[in-house]
């Protein structure tokens, strides 16, 4: 499920397997892993 871009139109999505992911199009449409889920990615990058 793609819920985001990161400003310069590559998609963040939820993977099947839970993982938060990009595709990034300016390097071959090479599929970044972002975080192992959603939560681990908001505990990495937003403060309390």
């Amino acid at each position: 499920m793609v819920f985001a871009d990161d400003g310069s139109g590559n998609p963040i999505w939820i993977a099947a397997d839970g993982s938060v992911r990009l595709v990034d199009h300016d390097n071959a449409n090479t599929v970044v892993r972002l975080a192992a889920s959603f939560r681990t990615l908001l505990e990495e990058n937003v403060d309390d």
